[in-house]
C-alpha cells in the first residue's frame, strides 16, 4: 500500500475473514511505512487505515579487509537471493575499503601461491561511534611442488623434452637444471625423476614424478631383392 499515492485513497479491500490479520507495509526502497496491523474480528465493518512514510537514513558501513598475504585480491558480492541469484560485485573505494549497507554478503580472496577462499559469508553491521568493521582473513600457502609431465614416444625415436609444472611458487622464480629418466630404450614404462632440477631460494620443494612410456613401432615389411639372373617378379606365374 502506498498511502501517498492518490490512486490508493479511498480504496476498499474486501474478502477478509474473521481471524485474519492484515499487515500494511511499503515495498519501496526510499522509505518505510510504520507497520499498521489490522485484526479482523467478528462484527467488524469498514476499517480505516492511516499510515505515513517514515524516511530511513541510509547508513553505510566502512568495511576493511586485513588479509594475509597483504596482496590478496578480495571481491565482495551481496548475498544471492531468489530475486537476484547472481548479484554483481561491489567495487571497493579508492583506499581499498568498502562502503556497504548493513546486510548479508559473500566474499572471495585469492593470491598467487595460496589456496583461494570462495563464497565466505560476511554480515555487515553498523559499528558503534562510526568505527570501521574489520575482517581478518588468512590464506593458506600452497605447498611448493614440481610436477613432472607424463610423456610418450615410439620405439626408436629420440626422447621428447621432459617438461614440468611449478605449483605454489611465484612465476618469477629461477629454475636450474633438468629432469632425467630411468635408462632404457625397449618398449615399456620409465620413471621421470627430478634429476638436477632445482628452484633457487627454495630448499623444501616437493617433486611429483611421472613416466615416459615407450610404445611399439609399426611393423615394416621389407621385400628381399630377386637373386641375380632369376626371373623378375613380373615374370612369375600368377598364383
Amino acid at each position: 500500500v502506498r498511502p501517498e499515492d492518490p490512486a490508493m485513497e479511498g480504496c476498499r479491500f474486501d474478502g477478509w475473514y474473521v481471524g485474519e490479520t492484515a499487515l500494511f507495509t511499503d515495498s519501496d526502497s526510499d522509505g518505510a511505512i510504520d507497520p499498521v496491523i489490522v485484526h479482523v474480528t467478528e462484527g467488524s465493518t469498514d476499517v480505516t487505515v492511516t499510515a505515513k512514510l517514515t524516511e530511513i537514513p541510509v547508513v553505510l558501513q566502512r568495511v576493511v579487509f586485513r588479509a594475509e598475504p597483504e596482496n590478496a585480491l578480495v571481491t565482495v558480492f551481496p548475498a544471492p537471493t531468489e530475486a537476484n541469484p547472481e548479484p554483481n560485485a561491489v567495487p571497493p573505494q579508492e583506499d581499498g575499503s568498502w562502503s556497504l549497507l548493513p546486510g548479508e554478503y559473500v566474499f572471495s580472496a585469492t593470491a598467487e601461491g595460496y589456496t583461494p577462499l570462495f563464497d565466505e559469508a560476511l554480515t555487515v553491521t553498523p559499528q558503534a561511534d562510526g568505527a570501521e568493521q574489520v575482517v581478518e582473513l588468512t590464506l593458506e600457502k600452497k605447498p611448493a611442488a614440481i610436477r613432472a609431465d607424463r610423456q610418450w614416444k615410439v620405439y626408436g625415436e629420440t626422447d621428447p623434452a621432459l617438461s614440468y609444472t611449478l605449483e605454489g611458487l611465484p612465476e618469477d622464480v629461477v629454475v636450474t637444471g633438468a629432469l632425467s629418466r630411468a635408462e632404457g630404450e625397449n618398449v615399456g614404462t620409465y620413471a621421470i625423476t627430478q634429476g638436477t632440477l632445482r628452484v633457487e631460494g627454495y630448499d623444501e620443494v616437493q617433486f611429483i614424478g611421472a613416466d615416459l612410456v615407450i610404445t611399439k613401432a609399426d611393423a615394416v615389411v621389407l621385400k628381399a631383392p630377386a637373386p641375380a639372373g632369376g626371373p623378375a617378379e613380373s615374370d612369375l606365374p600368377a598364383a
